[in-house]
């Protein structure tokens, strides 16, 4: 006579032929001893299988044996879909729905790649269970979840196909925000360059500053997604010159690209001072021992005017400092002792001791 506790049964088509799973836990006469059954499976074709059954039933209703059936957990994908496409470094929450009739739900395993992750615990009739992994590395992997009941029968199992994709770099945008990429100047002159910069991460950090692809400063006026710094520089010779500023972030990533500016710088033009003769007439005669004032008129577009040099027949005779400013008079007055003709001149030159191309002439 057998005793038993449970008889469960599962049948189900495998390679061409039907398996049928018994699971018999009891105490069975056999041989005239007790014996402790735990299952019985078989492989075969239906017919076999249907009288292994019919046989089994007789046996139980005759006193033989009893057994009962005993299925396995089954599972459903909760979220993600089966085809996962992360970012390199990113995390990513997996989630099954397991349940189970007996409501004796144990364990769930997680691998990835066939490397065992982590055993969470579930319970009950049916529960949920959830594993989060992070993929650092790009390229292609398999998540699979293994469903286990409390005596740690196996179940059914859910896997997904995760694809981790190579982070981009993410590097700042420069762009010329001050003055016109195209900048005229002339030589001694200041120019205050302004590059604006955005940076998607919100890093950016700082500008290397170079003169025809030389470096020159480093300043870090950038911050944030987006924002401006400026730089100043004094272009002392005739030339044209490349500026650039190349943005970098927080990361000391960099732009392929820098803001750029192109600078001519043209030479000076020397501003010279004007002069005329504002009294007497250019002609002038007189009679020997007199003494004429001679006013000499002068600008300047600079408001440079300093001074005059008098000459007598082209030899120096003296130097005044009456004039200054941009308008102004100067004069001198000599004593003509010798009857004669004589060429007087004023020679009008500025704070930077710069003449007039033609000085201011009587006769």
């Amino acid at each position: 006579m057998a005793c038993f506790d449970e008889f469960r049964t599962r049948v189900q088509f495998l390679s061409g032929a039907l398996l049928a799973m018994v699971n018999i836990k009891g105490d069975f006469l056999m041989g005239g001893h007790t014996k402790e059954v735990q299952s019985i499976s078989i492989t075969s074709n239906r017919s076999s299988i249907i009288s292994f059954i019919v046989i089994l039933i007789l046996s139980l209703t005759t006193g033989i044996a009893v057994v009962s059936a005993n299925e396995s957990p089954e599972a459903d994908r909760n979220y993600p879909d089966f085809s996962v496409t992360v970012g390199e470094g990113e995390s990513q929450e997996f989630s099954i729905d397991v349940s189970h009739d007996d409501g004796d739900l144990g364990y769930v395993e997680w691998y990835v790649d066939g490397e065992f992750e982590t055993s969470n615990s579930i319970s009950g009739s049916s529960d949920t269970d959830y594993y989060t992994h992070t993929f650092d590395e790009p390229g292609n992997e398999l998540v699979e979840a293994v469903t286990y009941t409390e005596d740690w029968e196996s179940g059914e199992q859910i896997s997904w196909d995760v694809t981790i994709e190579e982070e981009e770099d993410t590097v700042p945008e420069p762009w010329p925000d001050s003055p016109d990429e195209e900048v005229t100047i002339t030589e001694g002159e200041s120019v205050n360059f302004v590059v604006g910069a955005e940076h998607y991460d919100g890093e950016l950090h700082g500008a290397e500053w170079y003169v025809d692809h030389s470096p020159e400063d480093v300043t870090y006026g950038l911050s944030g997604s987006w924002d401006t710094d400026d730089w100043s520089r004094t272009f002392n010779d005739p030339g044209t010159y490349t500026v650039e500023a190349d943005v970098f972030d927080s990361d000391d990533d960099y732009n392929d690209e820098a803001a750029e500016w192109t600078v001519t710088v043209e030479e000076e033009e020397e501003v010279r001072p004007e002069s005329w003769p504002d009294s007497p007439d250019e002609a002038v005669t007189i009679t020997e021992g007199e003494s004429v004032n001679f006013v000499v008129g002068a600008e300047h577009d600079d408001g440079e005017l300093h001074g005059a040099e008098w000459y007598v027949d082209h030899s120096p005779e003296d130097v005044t400092y009456g004039l200054s400013g941009s308008w102004d008079t100067d004069d001198w007055s000599p004593t003509f002792d010798d009857p004669g003709t004589y060429t007087v001149e004023a020679d009008v030159f500025d704070s930077d001791d710069d003449y007039n191309d033609e000085a201011a002439e009587w006769t």
